[in-house]
């Protein structure tokens, strides 16, 4: 079974919607949901999963004070962001050596994730889209580890001393 985690506040901004609309569209392959989070959209995302008869396909499991242990033993992280600042998750899922889905959205995403490296940037709010390539990347485990692998090497981008040079760079400019 492929394991798909995604982690955020069930809100709207989170996009939860789309990617249970997304994984409708290819849910007779061996695949399985994992959302983790807490929020006012909970109850519209049960429906919606009931309305595409998910239930055993996604499981909601709410707030987990300590993801990673579900995240290390997922296949594939999906942030489907219809909007989004520093996605530290994305960061986040490079330290538990996942590959990584994310809208190209207005920001975020695309400041971390280099397109088809340590990455993949889907249509913004484009369900169908983010359905071709969470397909693409159940079926393709040789694309799958190199985007894995590359997302743990960049993972040196986002060393403390690095971030707080560039700070002090910023705030003297």
């Amino acid at each position: 079974m492929f394991k798909i985690i995604a982690v955020g506040r069930l809100v709207n901004q989170k996009g939860f919607d789309i990617l249970i609309r997304a994984f409708n569209k290819i849910k007779d392959f061996n695949m399985f949901i994992t959302i983790i989070g807490e929020g006012h959209e909970k109850a519209n995302l049960k429906n919606l999963i009931y309305k595409y008869n998910l239930e055993k396909n996604i499981k909601m499991v709410g707030f987990l004070p300590n993801p990673y242990a579900t995240m290390h033993s997922s296949d594939l992280f999906v942030l489907p962001s219809r909007w989004e600042g520093f996605g530290h998750v994305i960061v986040e899922a490079f330290v538990c050596k996942l590959p990584v889905l994310a809208f190209d959205c207005k920001s975020g995403p695309s400041e971390i994730i280099k397109h088809y490296h340590n990455g993949i940037l889907c249509k913004p709010e484009d369900h169908n889209n983010l359905a071709d390539n969470m397909k693409l990347l159940a079926e393709n485990k040789k694309l799958r580890d190199q985007i894995s692998k590359n997302g743990a090497n960049s993972l040196c981008n986002f060393d403390n001393n690095l971030i707080a040079e560039k700070y002090i760079k910023l705030f003297y400019s």
